[in-house]
C-alpha cells in the first residue's frame, strides 16, 4: 500500500489520542486501531489482528501456507529456497509474521525510527501468537533478541527487539535474557548489498553471560538477508547452546 495512504489513516499520529473529557466519564472511547488510529468496528477480529482495522488486515500480508524451512520465506513447495540451500548456520530456522512489504515497511518506520515505542504492544502480541502457532511443541529455555550497537542505541533511545522480546515473554510465560552485545558499529542493512551485509556481520557481536545447552528464542523486528540472525544463532551454539530458533515481525 502506498505510504501517502497509510498517512492518511493517521499512522503517523499513533499514540495521539483525544484529551479526556466529561464525554469519556459518559460513554467509553471507542477503540482504535493499534497500527493506524482507526475506529475499529464492532465485528470480531481472527488472532493476532484483534487491534487491527479493516484497512490494515487487508494491507498487511499475514504469510501462511507453504514456507521455506530454513527463513520462512512463502514459497510454492514444502522445501529450502535457493538462497537459504547453499547456507549453514546454527539457526535451525526462522518464522515471521508477515511479509516485509510497504505496509510492514511504514509501520516498522513509525516504530524504530520515530519514536512510536507503543507500537512494540501489537506487534509483539501479534508475534507471540506465531510463535504459538509455528513452534507449537518446541521447548526454550529463554528469549533473547538481537542488540543494537551503544552509538544506534542513543541516537534511537530504545531496542526495538528488546521491546519485541520483552512482549513475547509475557504471552508465552518466558524469561528474556541478554546473552549478545553489538561491539562494532555497522552501516544500516538497508542501505547496503547482500554481500556487503554478509560481510560487515563478521565479528559485530559477542557473547555476554552464561550459555549451556540451551534452546535458544531470538528476537529481531526483520528478516532481510539473515546475515545479522545467522550470526547471532553462530555465536549463540559456539558458546554452547544447543537449538537457535528465531521469530521476527517481517520477511
Amino acid at each position: 500500500m502506498a505510504k501517502s495512504a497509510i498517512k492518511r489513516r493517521n499512522i503517523t499520529k499513533r499514540g495521539v489520542l483525544p484529551k479526556v473529557s466529561w464525554w469519556n466519564f459518559l460513554f467509553s472511547p471507542a477503540s482504535v486501531c493499534a497500527f493506524c488510529s482507526s475506529i475499529l468496528s464492532t465485528s470480531g477480529h481472527s488472532k493476532g489482528q484483534r487491534d487491527m482495522c479493516s484497512f490494515c488486515m487487508m494491507d498487511s500480508l499475514q504469510i501462511s501456507g507453504k514456507v521455506c524451512a530454513k527463513c520462512g520465506r512463502s514459497i510454492s513447495v514444502d522445501s529450502v529456497c535457493s538462497d537459504c540451500a547453499p547456507i549453514s548456520s546454527a539457526l535451525l530456522a526462522n518464522r515471521s509474521v508477515v511479509v516485509y512489504n510497504s505496509w510492514a515497511k511504514e509501520v516498522l518506520e513509525q516504530y524504530k525510527f520515530r519514536g512510536n515505542r507503543e507500537l512494540a504492544l501489537p506487534i509483539g502480541r501479534w508475534m507471540a501468537d506465531t510463535v504459538r502457532d509455528v513452534y507449537r511443541g518446541y521447548y526454550f529455555n529463554y528469549i533473547t533478541y538481537v542488540p543494537l550497537h551503544p552509538i544506534k542505541w542513543k541516537s534511537r533511545g530504545f531496542n526495538q527487539s528488546q521491546l519485541l522480546a520483552e512482549q513475547i515473554s509475557k504471552r508465552l510465560w518466558l524469561p528474556v535474557r541478554e546473552r549478545l552485545v553489538r561491539v562494532r558499529h555497522t552501516d544500516p542493512q538497508s542501505q547496503q548489498a547482500k554481500r556487503k551485509r554478509l560481510e560487515q556481520m563478521k565479528d559485530s557481536f559477542q557473547i555476554r553471560g552464561s550459555i549451556q545447552k540451551d534452546r535458544i528464542l531470538l528476537v529481531d523486528d526483520v528478516f532481510t538477508t539473515g546475515a545479522t540472525l545467522r550470526e547471532c544463532a553462530n555465536l549463540l551454539q559456539a558458546a554452547g547452546a544447543t537449538e537457535i530458533y528465531s521469530i521476527t515481525f517481517a520477511r
